[in-house]
């Protein structure tokens, strides 16, 4: 495991039809950080990169072992790097 990379083990859940309880585990996961100039454009995207709010939101995005880009919910998370989350 690359320093900076952590494990996650957290709860689904569908907001749409309030069902959930299965359990992913990301391995090598990333935590993607927010462009230090504001306006920056992304690679591919011609929008400037706008503010997803995840503090007000509760999530974060990371990015897994084979390059693919998840929003999660800080609140569905049950442990970080083995170790259980207690809210």
């Amino acid at each position: 495991m690359k320093e900076g990379n952590f494990t996650l083990e957290i709860r689904s859940f569908n907001k749409y039809n309030k069902m959930g309880g299965r359990t992913i585990v990301y391995r090598n996961a990333e935590l993607l950080l927010p462009p230090k100039k504001k306006g920056v454009q992304r690679l591919k995207d011609p929008t400037p990169f706008k503010n997803p709010n995840h503090f007000k939101n509760r999530t974060r995005n990371i990015k897994l072992e084979d390059g693919e880009i998840k929003t999660i919910h800080i609140i569905f998370i049950i442990r970080f790097n083995g170790v259980l989350v207690q809210f």
